[in-house]
């Protein structure tokens, strides 16, 4: 069998760390692992006493530490007392433990268990919730009906009564309704009153005093028994109350007293009886004589050394074996600790059953079972400093526990194992020494780590050598030498060392570092909010720090001199008087000798908290300077910030200074007020912006959002209310504030909406902002996004960046007809919504341009409109110089690219393009570029500008037209086929569509198909012809890829021609051989040459005039006339264009 500790012990985890009453009161399992305890059985007694005795008093308060069992108490109870065959195991347990206590709850008293769960709601909201959770565990009946139906907790009513006012009507139907389905009457459990006691302090205007007075009432009735009531706290009601910083009325201890007070807690013995339990050793452990023999000895010396109680457990400790490998000490410890600083028998338990580093089971797992492996101080002390949180309620003790953690985790380096396993056994040892009445002497040590006593004290003499320890000789024992107040005190007189006049300046600089104040009167009066940074310090450092607000919109420089020194006030007045910043203020603060004390103090104690940080001292050290610091920082802010703010008694002549003067009647304003001075008289033009969402230099992404989408309802619904608008989304709040507010969109005379420009009815800021946009862009140049945001944020107007940008757009929508846009210098035909969320990403790339629609030379634009019809673009008699330019830049843009790149043009036509294609500027292209251009070409010809633009426009608009019908040229001639494109393509579309699929040549095949096919336009055929032969379409093709295509298909043809020559040998392909005639001629080296040549109506007259002069020549002789024409044909042959000779020959092959 394994050695192995943990093959020996059960360590049942079945034990539930926490109960919850509303999960577990309807399992029947939840109470499998329960253990009666004495104290369980007291609180029985207690509680079933007055039950069978017949009192009225029925309203009970359960009170026990954290983790002590209080809801499995509860759970008990409930079982109990309703009494069913599923309580028959706990209940025979009860017998086992006490016949006595199981008389006083007889089977069969069948109550309904109903149970609350505390929280900070309100205890009305939570009862109510309750019963209607209940009631799907009961019969349906018309009470049960008619109570859900005139609760209603939305509206948190019953019967149209507030709950916390209805609270005993409605435990009254329920108790009706549980009667009714065959109960005896209700017990209600409220587990965590605590809770509501909170909120209720937290929110006395909710009632729940009456709420819980009432539950009481209904259970104490002295001749109804249906409710009964059982709370449970782990402290009484007025502590719930101070810990969350309030106090209880006289009326809460009223209605505390008619809950009958029950205390539950466990014993530090009872404690080994768990341990026993969770332990289950197993015959390997309590059948070892070894083991018997010192688990016995030990816990009797445990005994003797005050860590258990004599009268205890003597029954338990008799068999000491069973509670192997825990050591007497570290159980003693364990058992307060829990109580004391964790939550009782859960973390005891947690200890037992759980799975936590350090814990039993992890020790059980890394030994084996003999009489040297216990589990001791050391691995305690291991186990609460990993993970596992104390809850201190002495800080003493927090301080003395934090000071010996800090001193083993620093110096385990430097000592010996006996060492640190001292230290760490006093540091737990200490911990519960006041409840178990210990003395940490030598002998106890020794007891409890069984070490050598010599070796011990030699260990302990080193370390008190070393002042980690103390040693007190009048009762022989040791403790840790913590650190005390004396260290902190030399560094505070260290501290005196320096001026009173640098500790006040000090404490100025540090208590008043960059605070920042918000502009609050400023902000009701504009909706815009504005803050100031304040900095506070001598008068060098404030001269240093004007002009530099940061992330604020202005600052304030507060110049602290001392009353009594001329000197300092006179510095002080001359920084003042040389500000010139528009955006700062300053004020002299002369300081009192209160204010001064105060400040020296606090310095001083800044100086000492951080030296302290610095020595890594211990914690409670720390916590001490940490709150004579805070004492000193409160009264800075009583005294020096009440002066600020012109609350301190006797506060006069401070006056605040702006551009080298004082401000008038400025003796009573606060910083906030001086801010709003400042900001009203520096942006005195701001305008009204009601909405803090858009009213930003950076609004949220759900804003920007909400700002898009408002853009892209302008463009499509701008003619519409609201908008288009329904219910409530975040772009009808910038609409409203923005767009409403302001009359930009208001209904017209007809009754449309309409988005114009502010008029004399419209606020004044508005009119301002639309003034300087106006300003901004009427310019002669252009102007960028940025610009002009950065243009309406500087004074007087001072618009965020959100709001700005949305008049901005409203301001190009309105003026869409006169408002250039470029984006890189390239002009914006139309603003779509992509150019808008570029633009607010990029605002330095896009430029605008408004123009003067009245100043524009009204005779160019008729010219314009005269040239432009020429190649179909319509332009109306008013329109502007922007809109001539855009209409032209539309038109260009839809040119083939071979048209916007092509040299095949006249030099003026060139030149004409070109300046369209650099165009930036409308008004510099159409009134000077374009005249320039035009002007410069016209030579001799004597046309007038209209005339000689549209010329130009027009070659340019007709060059790929020109390429079109140059490869359609191409085409025909290849092919030998005269007319226009229409014939061409019908006699290749007979000629080519059989043959085709024929062919065996890839590039011949494709070739040979896109001529036959019928399904394409003109324009796509020859594109599609193009593509084939040149590899890329006709539209993007260079002016060296006309003459490629003509070579090309001249080539293609003829291979074409040869195998259609061998295939009509064949006797193949008849129709297509209707315009072909095939000669074959045989050379004087022997060789045979075949010609096919093309064969129509005008050959054929071509033939018979030929046929007719040689007639004439030869005499008719007939004869020597085809002697002729075959010499004739033999010299055409071999003056014809050899191929590759190792092109292999039509002639050998057919297709397939």
């Amino acid at each position: 069998m394994s050695d192995r500790l943990i093959d020996h012990l059960e360590l049942d985890s079945k034990f539930l760390r926490s109960i919850s009453l509303t999960r577990d009161l309807r399992s029947q399992d939840s109470l499998d692992s329960y253990l009666i305890t004495p104290a369980v059985l007291a609180v029985l007694r207690q509680i079933g006493g007055a039950l069978k005795s017949g009192s009225a008093q029925r309203a009970w308060k359960l009170i026990g530490p954290y983790g002590s069992g209080k809801s499995a108490l509860g759970l008990l109870l409930a079982r109990l007392l309703e009494g069913q065959k599923s309580s028959h195991a706990i209940y025979k347990q009860l017998i086992e433990a006490s016949t006595e206590v199981a008389e006083l709850f007889p089977q069969g008293q069948n109550r309904f268990a109903l149970a609350i769960s505390g929280s900070r709601v309100s205890l009305g909201d939570a009862l109510a919730q309750s019963i209607l959770d209940a009631l799907e565990h009961l019969p349906k009946s018309k009470l049960a009906t008619e109570l859900k139906r005139q609760l209603d907790t939305k509206a948190q009513t019953y019967r149209d009564v507030p709950l916390n006012a209805a609270t005993s009507r409605l435990l009254n139907d329920f108790v009706l309704i549980t009667k009714g389905a065959g109960y005896s009457g209700v017990l209600l459990l409220i587990d965590e009153l605590g809770k509501f006691i909170e909120y209720a302090a937290l929110n006395p205007e909710a009632g729940d005093l009456m709420s819980l007075q009432q539950i009481a009432e209904v259970a104490s009735h002295p001749k109804d028994d249906g409710l009964l009531v059982i709370s449970m706290l782990h402290q009484h009601f007025d502590a719930y109350a101070t810990g969350v910083g309030r106090t209880l009325s006289d009326e809460w201890h009223k209605v505390s007293a008619r809950f009958d007070e029950v205390p539950f807690d466990e014993p530090v013995e009872r404690y080994a009886h768990f341990a026993l339990h969770a332990l289950g050793a197993d015959e390997t452990i309590t059948e070892s004589v070894t083991l018997k023999k010192d688990a016995r000895s030990i816990y009797k010396q445990a005994i003797d050394f005050n860590f258990f109680r004599g009268t205890g457990e003597s029954e338990l400790f008799s068999q000491a074996e069973r509670l192997y490998p825990l050591h007497p000490a570290a159980l003693a410890c364990l058992a307060v600790i829990s109580k004391r600083f964790g939550q009782s028998e859960r973390s005891f338990h947690a200890f037992m059953r759980g799975y936590e580093s350090g814990a039993l089971r992890d020790f059980a797992e890394r030994n084996i079972v003999d009489h040297s492996s216990w589990y001791g101080m050391s691995e305690l002390f291991d186990y609460l400093t990993t993970g596992v949180g104390l809850r201190f309620r002495d800080l003493e003790a927090e301080r003395r526990w934090d000071f010996a953690r800090s001193v083993v985790e620093r110096n385990d380096a430097e000592m010996t194992a006996l060492q640190l396993e001292l230290l760490k056994s006093i540091a737990v040892i200490e911990l519960v020494a006041q409840v178990l009445h210990v003395v940490l002497t030598v002998e106890l040590l020794r007891f409890a780590m069984g070490e050598d006593l010599e070796a011990m004290s030699e260990a302990l003499s080193e370390l008190t050598a070393k002042r980690i320890l103390v040693h007190r000789p009048a009762s022989h024992d040791y403790g840790f030498a913590v650190s005390h107040a004396i260290n902190v005190e030399a560094l505070y007189e260290e501290t005196m060392q320096r001026s009173a006049d640098e500790l006040m300046f000090n404490g100025v600089s540090q208590a008043l570092s960059e605070r920042s104040v918000i502009a609050s009167r400023h902000y009701q009066q504009t909706g815009t909010i504005r803050s100031v940074r304040v900095t506070a310090g001598t008068s060098d450092r404030i001269a240093q720090s004007i002009g530099v607000h940061g992330r604020h919109d202005g600052s304030v420089g507060l110049i602290f001199a001392d009353a009594e020194s001329s000197a300092l006030v006179g510095a002080a007045e001359e920084v003042a008087r040389s500000t010139d910043d528009a955006l700062s203020l300053t004020a002299i603060v002369k300081v009192g000798p209160d204010e001064r004390n105060a400040l020296i103090e606090y310095s001083r104690w800044l100086m000492v908290h951080d030296q302290v940080k610095l020595s890594h001292l211990d914690p409670w050290t720390e916590r001490y300077v940490e709150s004579r610091f805070s004492t000193a920082r409160e009264r800075v802010s009583r005294l020096v910030l009440a002066l600020l703010n012109r609350q301190a008694k006797g506060s006069s002549g401070m006056q605040y200074w702006h551009k080298g003067k004082v401000i008038a009647d400025s003796g009573a304003m606060n910083l906030s007020q001086a801010a709003s001075w400042l900001f009203d008289k520096v942006y005195e033009a701001a305008p009204t912006i009601n909405n803090e969402l858009i009213n930003k230099e950076k609004p949220s992404s759900a804003i920007n959002a909400a700002r898009q989408r408002l853009f892209d309802l302008l463009d499509k619904k701008v003619d519409s209310e609201l908008l288009g608008i329904v219910d409530f989304p975040p772009e009808r709040l910038l609409y409203s504030s923005l767009l409403q507010s302001t009359g930009l969109h208001h209904k017209g005379a007809g009754g449309r909406w309409l988005l114009t420009a502010p008029d004399g009815n419209s606020p004044a800021g508005i009119r301002k902002v639309w003034a300087e946009l106006d300003k901004q862009l009427m310019i002669d140049g252009q102007v960028t996004f940025a610009e002009v945001i950065s243009s309406l944020a500087l004074p007087p107007l001072g618009v965020r960046s959100g709001p700005a940008s949305v008049w901005f757009m409203v301001y190009l929508l309105v003026n869409k007809e006169s408002c250039a846009i470029f984006e890189r210098g390239s002009l914006i035909l139309e603003l779509t919504s992509d150019h808008q969320q570029r633009m607010f990403r990029s605002p330095h790339t896009f430029s605008f341009r408004r123009f003067d629609i009245a100043a524009e030379r009204k005779d160019l634009i008729k010219d314009y409109a005269k040239a432009f019809g020429a190649v179909g673009v319509q332009l109306g008699l008013n329109a502007s110089y922007l809109d001539a330019a855009r209409e032209l830049i539309r038109w260009y843009g839809r040119l083939p690219q071979y048209s916007q790149e092509t040299l095949r043009l006249t030099n003026q036509t060139k030149a004409l393009r070109d300046v369209i294609k650099r165009a930036t500027d409308p008004v510099s292209l159409l009134a000077v570029d374009m005249p320039r251009v035009v002007k410069a070409g016209k030579g001799k010809d004597a046309s007038s500008f209209p005339d000689l633009l549209a010329k130009s426009l027009t070659e340019l608009g007709m060059a790929y037209r020109r390429l079109q019908d140059e490869v359609s040229f191409s085409m025909a001639q290849a092919f030998e086929i005269t007319g226009p494109l229409k014939a061409l393509r019908s006699q290749l579309q007979e000629e080519c569509a059989d043959t085709a699929q024929s062919l065996a040549e890839v590039d011949l095949k494709a070739f040979i198909m896109r001529c036959s096919d019928i399904t394409l336009t003109d324009d796509k055929w020859m594109d599609s012809i193009a593509s084939v032969v040149v590899h890329r379409p006709l539209d993007i093709w260079k002016d060296s890829d006309a003459p490629i295509f003509a070579e090309s298909v001249l080539e293609l043809c003829g291979r074409y021609k040869r195998w259609l020559r061998v295939a009509m040998r064949k006797g193949e392909f008849e129709r297509q051989a209707q315009r072909f005639v095939g000669v074959t001629l045989t050379l004087p080296s022997g060789e045979e040459a075949a010609m096919l040549l093309t064969s129509d109506h005008e050959t054929k007259i071509m033939a018979n005039g030929l046929l007719e002069t040689l007639t004439k020549q030869v005499g008719g002789n007939l004869n020597l006339a085809a002697s002729a024409l075959a010499q004739a044909l033999l010299q055409l042959q071999q003056g014809s264009t050899e191929h590759d000779e190792n092109e292999l020959s039509d002639e050998q092959r057919t297709a397939g």
